[in-house]
């Protein structure tokens, strides 16, 4: 298994957090909003996979990935409703959602057979 260095992870947390304050500072009506949203939400989700990638604690994986999906639909909301355009961001989105409510016995046999 490829292992990647910790300080990517701070790199992408760091990251993360400066869009998050800059999305703040905007305005509601701002159209970069949208922008902002997806850096982000992508961001937490590259952060998450990374972390299940490299074999760190399921339970805290599942804990990442609950807070991304409880904030995709917060955006959702304020950007006025579902995205059919975005096939990949719905299928990423469907395959984190049928992870999250696997059973995590399941998902570790399913890693040991890699």
């Amino acid at each position: 298994m490829k292992r990647i260095l910790p300080n990517i992870y701070i790199e992408w947390e760091e990251e993360v957090k400066k869009d998050e304050k800059r999305l703040l500072e905007l305005p509601l009506e701002d159209a970069r909003r949208e922008n902002y949203f997806f850096y982000i939400t992508d961001g937490k989700k590259c952060i998450a996979m990374d972390k299940y990638s490299r074999g760190d604690d399921i339970n805290l994986v599942k804990k990442d990935l609950e807070a991304l999906m409880l904030l995709r639909q917060k955006n959702r909301l304020e950007l006025g409703g579902f995205d059919t355009s975005d096939y990949r961001g719905n299928a990423i989105e469907l395959c984190i959602r049928v992870l999250l409510d696997m059973d995590t016995t399941c998902v570790l046999k399913l890693r040991r057979r890699r």
